[in-house]
């Protein structure tokens, strides 16, 4: 989540490099959570 706060900033300052960096590092985060998730056993 302050990966893509952080992308949010970037975006409107116009620093579009660290805008798209922190942008990947927002979704390799939430797709690391979906699959964590998907990998909890079912009770």
């Amino acid at each position: 989540m302050l990966a893509a706060a952080g992308h949010g900033i970037a975006h409107s300052k116009g620093r579009t490099d660290l805008a798209r960096a922190l942008a990947v590092v927002s979704l390799v985060g939430s797709l690391g959570v979906v699959l964590l998730a998907t990998a909890l056993p079912a009770t």
